[in-house]
């Protein structure tokens, strides 16, 4: 493979992660669906080591796979959610939430997002060596604009996580560095990691982690209902419910709060 073929596979890993990323973990971290810029500030700081790392004629050996196999694997499991036991809904990770502090939350995504970028940034870099700066510029922008296209496309067609990681995962495979073995090992990780959602059901739209429960609720005469609760990134957003129910007296609708804390089962969202 040319250093050119390189470079431009390179840029376009880096920006495709970069929004994976900010994807992914904005639909699994509760705190990123209102501080998704966090997982962006983290990748200029990880791509900014990777160009400070590279050296000229020499590729190092990038812990890429294995830090972005944790990062997907453990970033789910942190405690977050939005604790409905008040009369308060209304969130922006300062109220009626359960888990980490938002800011140590916050730090610990930053910090891990960065180490992750790391390798891609040492990627892109190592080829900047190589080439003249121009050249190296004009290809860097191009791999960029590819990387970003194709995520976009992939977020318009409602792809699933598993798309866009068994891309990734081919990227890796043709960029980085051996031990072969242990890179496919740490990609399968991720892969499998990304691919939980498919089990769940959920749905990814251009924009969310679209999360459907269903549930039963009991009106003023006992009569039990079906209702569907929609989360969208795991924060109640709306439910449906037979519009009698709706109409009934007294309406749930006059005291929303209590009546949408039992439309989603076990008093907190996922997060």
């Amino acid at each position: 493979m040319t250093v050119q073929v390189r470079l431009l596979l390179a840029s376009a890993l880096m920006l495709f992660t970069e929004l994976l990323l900010i994807r992914w973990l904005g639909g699994n971290v509760l705190h990123l669906s209102y501080f998704s810029n966090i997982v962006l500030l983290g990748s200029f700081l990880g791509i900014g080591l990777g160009f400070l790392l590279a050296r000229p004629q020499r590729r190092q050996r990038s812990f890429f796979p294995a830090l972005l196999a944790g990062l997907v694997v453990l970033a789910p499991l942190l405690p977050g959610g939005v604790d409905r036991a008040g009369s308060d809904l209304i969130y922006f990770t300062a109220v009626a939430t359960s888990g980490f502090p938002p800011v140590l939350t916050l730090f610990l995504i930053f910090t891990a997002v960065a180490a992750v970028m790391v390798g891609p940034g040492l990627m892109v870099a190592e080829c900047f060596h190589e080439l003249p700066r121009l050249e190296a510029y004009r290809l860097d922008l191009i791999g960029s604009l590819m990387g970003t296209l194709l995520f976009a496309v992939l977020s318009f067609l409602g792809a699933p996580p598993l798309v866009w990681s068994l891309l990734l995962a081919a990227a890796v495979l043709v960029l980085a560095p051996r031990p072969l073995a242990l890179t496919i090992g740490w990609l399968l990780v991720s892969v499998l990691a990304m691919s939980s959602s498919l089990l769940t059901g959920d749905i990814w739209s251009p924009y969310y982690r679209i999360q459907v429960s269903e549930s039963l609720f009991s009106s003023a005469d006992g009569t039990t209902h079906p209702v569907v609760g929609i989360s969208a990134n795991g924060v109640p957003h709306q439910a449906i419910v037979d519009l009698d129910v709706m109409l009934a007296n007294p309406s749930p609708a006059s005291s929303p709060y209590p009546w949408c804390r039992s439309v989603w089962p076990g008093g907190r969202s996922a997060g």
